[in-house]
């Protein structure tokens, strides 16, 4: 789980980038709020016995313009991190080898033949 990133560690990771991404939204929220004047958009809802069910933004005559919105970018784990995850995991596995195959080779000399 350490060598794919699927740790424990990895919802502490995402919420710490999620953390940093909210901050990053708030300043382009108050940015972009700044420069159009426009506080935030409503949404009505007509109900009309002729017309029906009508649905309208204060937006409805604008395209929204996403090209300068900050993207989420989820969290990357640099080599260092993930071998320094993975020794002690490798190390017990070695470990363990070394004795299984010590007490097979102890095993197979003390075998009588006769």
């Amino acid at each position: 789980m350490n060598l794919a990133g699927t740790d424990v560690d990895l919802k502490g990771r995402y919420e710490e980038a999620m953390s940093q991404y909210r901050g990053t939204w708030g300043a382009f929220v108050k940015r972009r709020q700044e420069e159009t004047g426009d506080m935030g958009g409503f949404v009505t809802v007509e109900i009309d016995s002729e017309k029906g069910v009508q649905i309208g933004t204060s937006r409805d005559d604008q395209t929204i313009d996403v090209s300068d919105m900050p993207r989420f970018a989820p969290p990357e784990r640099g080599v260092g991190p993930v071998l320094a995850g993975i020794l002690p995991d490798f190390a017990i596995l070695a470990l363990g080898t070394l004795l299984a195959f010590a007490g097979a080779f102890a095993a197979f000399l003390r075998y009588d033949v006769r």
